[in-house]
């Protein structure tokens, strides 16, 4: 029942993480560089690292700071009132650079809003989120890196000035943000719920107790016209927050386009490549998936094609193994030319020279074995001796002439061998 609960569980969140991406990750890069390229312009300050960085901006301006904050079914909305803000205050991320100023780099997933909160009895602050922080289903916000935004960054105000119309005109001073940056409370709050990215930020009750003031939460309608979204900027009288997400019709005007006129980096830039967690995270059309997919069997193929010719050039060396094993077969074919080379070798070895000597004194004694056959059986014995001593096992000097000698003898003198005369009568 366990395992059940557990893969029904898995399910739902892929339900969710599918719609999440369904939702809100239709955006590419060409559409938004063909449609910011007039606001901004676009810089690469790293490799594969692209940033927009945005036009007549006065040097105290700082995102999130131009529009008002909106409670919505989506939790904290960001309503901006400037033209490139359905971009980036709903994609990517911001990032103080420290040669290039504020940055904004691309990024396909959609929120209400991408900031980080802070909060204290009498104040409430955000700021940007930096490229550094991805959101996860199951974790929120999540850091590639140990980073702090620093104070100056942060826009703080009153509670009963939050959800102001000109909410940037009662911000706290530079001189009193880093004490009251010391004294609030961090928090983030980010979850997904039925397919939708919420940012839950600072309890609503809690900011309704600390302005004395009810916060009402507005409806959100989306629009595929971004002439609908420009028009509604800052329409007070407005019961609807206009939001703006092309549609596939107006991605594919642009999906295709040149990127033209990105400018190199005149500086060295201090966002660090590596901890960027969402710089390649474009979402990929079906005609993409198809082309990687094919990919993918080129290159199975290609392996399957190198393993048949690896195994048809180890086949082909194996007759080289079957020459090594004839080799024996040509020298026994050849064995006078064998014996030769022996002989050759042992004629430097004095030992076997005796040996071979010895071999060829023996057939020129036949006389001696004829006679051992007639003779007694003492002369058996001493060819005993005399086999022993051919061996080299005793004395030649001693033993084997002292046994002829007595067989000489012992055959004259011997009744047996004399021949018996008759006498004549």
């Amino acid at each position: 029942m366990k395992k059940l609960i557990l893969i029904y569980a898995l399910v739902i969140a892929g339900i969710f993480s599918t719609e999440t991406k369904a939702n809100f990750g239709e955006v590419n890069f060409n559409f938004f560089y063909h449609n910011l390229n007039s606001y901004g312009e676009w810089i690469e300050v790293d490799y594969d690292v692209i940033v927009w960085r945005p036009y007549n901006i006065s040097r105290s301006w700082s995102p999130y700071s131009v529009g008002n904050w909106e409670y919505t079914r989506y939790g904290w909305y960001w309503n901006s009132y400037e033209p490139f803000g359905w971009a980036t205050y709903h994609y990517g991320r911001w990032y103080y650079d420290d040669f290039y100023g504020w940055v904004w780099v691309p990024g396909y997933e959609w929120g209400p809003s991408w900031v980080e909160w802070r909060y204290s009895d009498n104040y409430i602050g955000w700021s940007p989120l930096p490229p550094y922080a991805e959101f996860r289903l199951r974790v929120g916000i999540y850091f590639s890196i140990n980073y702090r935004t620093s104070y100056h960054h942060w826009n703080f105000v009153t509670y009963n000035r939050f959800c102001h119309r000109n909410v940037h005109s009662y911000f706290v001073g530079p001189s009193y943000k880093n004490r009251i940056f010391n004294n609030t409370k961090y928090r983030t709050n980010y979850y997904a719920d039925r397919g939708r990215i919420i940012n839950g930020g600072i309890d609503r009750n809690y900011i309704e107790r600390r302005s004395g003031s009810r916060v009402v939460e507005r409806e959100i309608r989306n629009t595929t016209d971004l002439r609908d979204y420009t028009g509604s900027r800052g329409n007070v009288n407005n019961d609807r927050v206009i939001t703006y997400q092309p549609d596939q019709r107006e991605l594919q005007k642009f999906r295709d386009a040149d990127v033209k006129g990105i400018k190199r980096a005149e500086g060295k830039s201090s966002l660090k490549r590596e901890a960027i967690t969402f710089r390649n995270e474009e979402p990929k059309t079906r005609e993409v998936l198809r082309r990687e997919q094919s990919d993918q069997r080129e290159i199975t193929r290609n392996a399957e094609k190198r393993n048949e010719q690896v195994s048809i050039t180890e086949r082909s060396q194996k007759p080289v193994v079957k020459e090594n094993r004839t080799a024996p077969e040509v020298k026994r074919t050849n064995p006078v030319q064998q014996r030769t080379i022996d002989r050759t070798e042992n004629k430097s070895k004095p030992e076997v020279r005796l040996q071979e000597t010895r071999r060829i004194d023996k057939p020129s004694q036949p006389v001696k074995r004829n006679e051992t056959r007639i003779n007694s059986p003492q002369v058996n014995s001493s060819k005993k001796s005399t086999s022993i001593n051919r061996s080299g096992n005793t004395d030649r000097s001693s033993k084997v002439s002292k046994p002829v000698s007595s067989k000489r003898e012992e055959s004259k003198s011997s009744p047996r061998n004399t021949p018996t005369k008759k006498k004549r009568n």
